[in-house]
């Protein structure tokens, strides 16, 4: 059975995309950050008066927070212009099997 996607709706598009692009930034800004903090320790920056941590931390959660409204963002855009480009031209054809599950 072939199917073809017509239609994408922004917004749902735009959470997946917001999702994924938070995920992926935790999977990757979390460990940098501990490597950056092992290392750094390594060389004297770490001492009773110095805030940088707390300015790591903050750029952690504002790269974050900046991945989530960027991944809204192209969300939304990527969702009008497929949506523009299948008003004009065919959408994705998506072939499917229905297969029984064996018990």
């Amino acid at each position: 059975m072939k199917y073809e996607v017509s239609k994408i709706n922004p917004w749902s598009l735009a959470r997946m995309t917001s999702l994924i692009t938070v995920a992926l930034t935790i999977v990757i800004s979390v460990p940098y950050f501990g490597i950056m903090l092992l290392f750094s320790g390594g060389f004297g920056y770490i001492d009773s008066g110095s805030s940088w941590m707390v300015f790591g931390i903050a750029g952690i959660l504002g790269f974050i927070l900046m991945s989530y409204v960027m991944g809204i963002i192209s969300g939304f855009v990527i969702a009008f212009i497929y949506n523009w480009i299948a008003e004009h031209q065919r959408g994705i054809e998506i072939e499917i099997d229905l297969v029984e599950e064996q018990k």
